[in-house]
């Protein structure tokens, strides 16, 4: 573990903490939906 522990520290989830906490997606169609915009990581 102490192997990969730099890596695992740098890590951000892509969503948020919560993110489904006010809204629940009806289908994985109105999920893609509800997520496209909500993504932390930076597309390059």
């Amino acid at each position: 573990m102490e192997l990969y522990r730099e890596i695992f520290d740098k890590y951000v989830n892509r969503y948020p903490p919560n993110l489904f906490a006010d809204y629940q997606p009806e289908n994985t169609a109105d999920a893609a939906r509800y997520l496209a915009d909500k993504s932390v990581w930076e597309h390059e």
